[in-house]
C-alpha cells in the first residue's frame, strides 16, 4: 500500500511540472479544503451492488463575494453553487475497477457577470490488474474539466473566464515486493480552453491547448518507517495554434529527475519530494528551463480531536504570456482539523503564496485565510459554511490589474448515499 501511495504522489508532482491544472476548487479554499476529515466524521455505508461499492454525493448552497471578479474593480455579487459527484470501486480481491463522475455549475446573479456562469463535467475510469509474483498492470482514463479565471495561476496576464478540459490516459506496468518497488508508466493529456467572450483575450486562452506526453522509470523501497524513491523521465508539449493566431513557438522537449519520501516518526507523518527538471522551448524568444521543484507536507496531531498540518511548495505552470516560458509558484500553508464532536468539526488556516513570471522579477504575493466549518447533523447530510479573506499585491505596474482583495462567505447543504 506505501509503495501505490508513493506512486501516485510522485506522478502528482511530474503533473504539477508539466502546468497541469486539474482543480475545479476555487484558489481561495484550495489549501483548506486539501485538509482531511477527521475520523469519527466519515460517511455513511456505501451501497453495495453486486461486487461493486456506490457512493454518491450532492451538495447546493449559495456564495457572497465582495470582489466577484478578483480584481481592481471590486464589484459584489452573489452566486448559486451546485456539484453532484459518484464513485464505484469493485470488491475483488486481486484485480480493482473503479469509475467516477462529476458536476459542477455556478450561476452569478447580475447579468453584467453572465461569463461567470460556467459549468465542468468530469469522469474517470481507472483498473488494476495482478499478474502474479508482485506484478501490477495499471490503465486509467480520465476527463477533467476545471474553472478558469482572471487571477488563475496561469493567467498573470488577465485572461477572461472560461472551461479547460484535459482529457488524460496513463498506463504502467509495476512490481512490488516486501522490500522493494519498480514501475514504468507513461500518459498523454490533450488540454483544450474556453471562453465565451469572443475578444482577444479568447484567443490567448486558446494559446494553451497543448498535447502533454510523458514517460517515467521509478524504483523504491519500504521502510519500517515508511519509504523512499527514485525517479527519471521525459516530457514532451505540443501546442495547437488557432488558424490567424501570431504566436510565439511554443513546443518543447525536457527530462526530470527527483526522489523522495513518505515517512513517519512518532505523531508526526508526511511526504517529501524534489524534482528536478529542464524545458528547452522551440522558439529561441522563450529561455529555456532549468530548475528544482518540490513539496514538503507535514502532519502532527496534538491529540485526538487536534491535528496540525503544513505544506511548503514550489511549483511550475504553463502560461500563454509572450516571450515567457511559465510562472513559478511558492506555497506555504498552515492548517488546523479540530473536532468538537463527532458531527462537528473545524478546518481552518493561513496560506501564503507567490506567483512569479519565469525568468523575470515580475510577481504577485497572495495572503489568505480560510476556515470551513462542517456539522453533521444526520448520517447522511451536513451543513458546510465556508469562509476566506484574501488580498493580493503585485510587484510591477504591469500587473496592477492583478491586485484585488477579496472577502468571500458560502453556505452549502451536502448529502451523502
Amino acid at each position: 500500500m506505501a509503495a501505490r501511495s508513493s506512486r501516485k504522489l510522485s506522478s502528482l508532482l511530474s503533473l504539477t511540472v508539466c502546468g497541469a491544472s486539474l482543480l475545479w476548487q476555487s484558489a481561495a479554499l484550495a489549501q483548506v479544503a486539501g485538509l482531511p476529515a477527521p475520523a469519527s466524521a466519515t460517511g455513511p455505508n456505501a451501497l453495495v451492488l453486486g461486487d461493486f461499492r456506490v457512493t454518491s454525493q450532492a451538495q447546493a448552497g449559495l456564495t457572497h463575494s465582495s470582489n466577484i471578479r478578483l480584481d481592481a474593480s471590486e464589484q459584489a455579487d452573489n452566486k448559486a453553487v451546485v456539484s453532484l459527484g459518484g464513485n464505484a470501486e469493485s470488491t475483488w480481491q486481486r484485480h480493482h475497477l473503479a469509475a467516477s463522475v462529476s458536476a459542477f455549475a455556478q450561476d452569478v446573479q447580475e447579468r453584467r457577470h453572465d461569463d461567470l456562469d460556467n459549468e465542468t463535467l468530469s469522469g474517470s475510469l481507472q483498473g488494476r490488474f495482478e499478474l502474479g509474483g508482485g506484478a501490477i498492470v495499471r490503465g486509467a482514463l480520465q476527463r477533467q474539466q476545471s474553472l478558469i479565471g482572471k487571477n488563475h495561476v496561469d493567467q498573470l496576464n488577465g485572461l477572461l473566464h472560461g472551461t479547460s478540459t484535459t482529457d488524460l490516459g496513463s498506463y504502467g506496468l509495476e512490481w512490488d515486493s516486501p522490500r522493494w518497488f519498480l514501475s514504468a508508466t507513461g500518459q498523454q493529456a490533450r488540454m483544450h480552453n474556453e471562453s465565451d467572450v469572443a475578444t482577444a483575450g479568447k484567443a490567448e486562452v486558446q494559446a494553451l491547448d497543448r498535447t502533454e506526453r510523458q514517460a517515467t522509470l521509478q524504483v523504491g523501497r519500504h521502510l519500517s518507517q515508511g519509504n523512499v524513491y527514485g525517479f527519471v523521465g521525459t516530457q514532451a508539449i505540443d501546442y495547437d495554434a488557432a488558424p490567424g493566431l501570431a504566436l510565439q513557438e511554443r513546443d518543447s522537449r525536457g527530462w526530470r529527475a527527483g526522489a523522495g519520501s513518505q515517512f513517519r516518526f512518532g505523531k508526526w507523518q508526511g511526504a517529501l519530494s524534489a524534482i528536478r527538471f529542464t524545458q528547452n522551448f522551440d522558439g529561441a524568444a522563450i529561455r529555456d528551463q532549468h530548475a528544482v521543484v518540490g513539496t514538503l507536507q507535514l502532519n502532527y496531531p496534538l491529540r485526538d480531536t487536534l491535528t496540525l498540518s503544513s505544506l511548503l511548495q514550489r511549483s511550475f505552470a504553463e502560461t500563454s504570456i509572450d516571450g515567457i516560458a511559465g510562472i513559478y509558484t511558492r506555497t506555504l500553508f498552515l492548517g488546523l482539523v479540530q473536532s468538537f464532536s463527532p458531527q462537528w468539526y473545524v478546518k481552518a488556516g493561513p496560506a501564503w503564496h507567490r506567483d512569479q513570471l519565469a525568468s523575470s522579477s515580475m510577481a504577485t504575493r497572495r495572503t489568505s485565510w480560510e476556515a470551513q466549518t462542517v456539522w453533521q447533523w444526520h448520517p447522511r447530510a451536513a451543513l458546510v459554511l465556508d469562509l476566506s479573506w484574501t488580498r493580493q499585491r503585485a510587484s510591477d505596474a504591469r500587473l496592477l490589474a492583478q491586485q484585488f482583495k477579496e472577502t468571500s462567505a458560502s453556505l452549502s447543504l451536502q448529502l451523502r448515499y
